[in-house]
């Protein structure tokens, strides 16, 4: 399929496209997030505690609120409305990236839609209850209402477009043909909250005749009729876990191991993929010490691989960890994330986090030369990914991320194989 502007005339050969994938983006508002446990992160009860200080800060250097409230206005939005909102700014509002017919260009490479796997997160009940205040008990928020509000978004974003009438943004009907996005969600799920059979459960009932094929799910996609009794197989691209929320991958407790091989079993024999929560920040329920143990890839996810070696399992954040006492960089998971690509043939890691600044993207072409002889898989394991919503803290808009990927000087080679070839080798079969 080619582009408008790039058909052929006569000899010339019509230009191919490709799908341009974001392996690591979210899709969710206040209702799905756990505030209460936002709060308990001790990096924000320190900014509570500051807050007079901030607050002078912010007189003085407005950005920090200013991107706060970007973040606010896009979350106070239903999920159809996110996802039409951020297809519509990437072709209407500068910089722009999408030409209206959803073409865009990186160094050659022409694409012409964005798949997005939008990562639900599994929060579960334990570990979370409130010992110091009154109303002492988790807040409740059951994965079966995300779910519901995901496909109810992805159902809304496929049969309908946002026009400009005025000054107000309105919807449009339009078809899922038509669309820049092709949406397929990972299943985020915890082990710990669920007992084997309901567990064996679930997954039969989402995965029993997935076939890691794109064409399924993209069948499947804007089908949902408000039953959550009517998804199946080939709704959810993956799973998603979450480490820092209390999953083990490894756990010693022979029940609760019981559970993750269950899960592994089952994600080996029909190729699922996983992507885990790989950095040292999120969201955090165990103590700092469990919380790190839990999600470092060279503890409990070596014992895992050793033990289910073909299993697909991306890093999410390339094992980011934050530079001690503020100024000296850490990369032992990193690498242990390289060590593991080097043995395994399924492992993958996406540099989410970031904000693909030239610094960023020199990092990464600077550690593709170092580790290149020794782990020459490197390049074919690197997957693009956003964070998107939460990139807004870092970044002003999707807008600016996809543009800073695209514009850098650095990585010109490795482009396509990051956002495109190798995001089509983790996620299907």
């Amino acid at each position: 399929m080619g582009t408008d502007n790039e058909k052929n005339s006569g000899n010339v050969k019509e230009a191919e496209t490709r799908k341009f994938y974001d392996v690591h983006c979210h899709a969710f508002n206040w209702s799905h997030l756990n505030v209460v446990l936002f709060l308990k992160r001790p990096e924000i009860k320190g900014l509570l505690a500051a807050g007079p200080i901030i607050s002078l800060y912010n007189l003085f250097v407005p950005e920090t609120m200013r991107r706060f409230r970007n973040l606010l206005s896009l979350m106070e939005n239903d999920i159809g409305s996110y996802f039409l909102l951020t297809e519509y700014f990437l072709k209407n509002k500068d910089p722009k990236v999408v030409s209206s017919n959803n073409t865009f260009t990186i160094d050659n490479v022409t694409f012409n839609k964005i798949v997005l796997t939008p990562l639900i997160m599994d929060y579960g009940y334990k570990n979370m209850e409130q010992k110091d205040i009154f109303y002492n008990r988790p807040p409740r928020k059951p994965i079966r209402e995300q779910v519901i509000d995901v496909f109810n978004g992805i159902k809304t974003y496929c049969e309908n477009e946002l026009v400009l009438k005025g000054d107000r943004l309105e919807y449009s009907p339009d078809v899922k043909d038509n669309k820049l996005f092709e949406i397929y969600p990972f299943l985020g799920l915890n082990t710990k909250n669920y007992k084997p059979e309901q567990l064996e459960e679930m997954l039969k009932k989402y995965f029993k005749d997935y076939d890691g094929c794109q064409q399924s799910l993209y069948e499947n996609m804007g089908k949902f009729n408000g039953d959550i009794e009517g998804i199946g197989s080939n709704f959810f691209a993956g799973i998603k876990v979450y480490p820092p929320l209390g999953f083990d991958p490894w756990p010693d407790d022979s029940d609760e191991r019981e559970k993750v091989e269950i899960l592994y079993d089952c994600c080996v024999k029909k190729c699922i993929p996983i992507t885990t929560h790989c950095s040292d920040g999120g969201f955090k329920v165990k103590e700092e010490k469990n919380a790190d143990n839990y999600t470092a890839p060279g503890l409990q996810w070596k014992k895992v691989l050793k033990e289910y070696s073909e299993l697909k399992i991306n890093f999410g954040h390339f094992g980011y960890q934050s530079k001690l006492l503020w100024l000296f960089p850490r990369t032992q998971w990193r690498d242990s994330i390289i060590e593991l690509m080097s043995k395994y043939p399924n492992v993958y890691a996406d540099f989410s986090c970031l904000s693909l600044s030239d610094k960023e993207c020199k990092y990464l072409e600077d550690l593709l030369k170092e580790k290149k002889s020794a782990n020459p898989e490197l390049e074919s394991r690197i997957l693009f990914g956003s964070d998107f919503l939460i990139s807004l803290i870092w970044t002003n808009s999707y807008n600016e991320y996809l543009s800073n990927f695209k514009s850098t000087k650095y990585l010109k080679s490795h482009k396509e194989n990051f956002c495109s070839k190798n995001p089509e080798k983790f996620l299907f079969n």
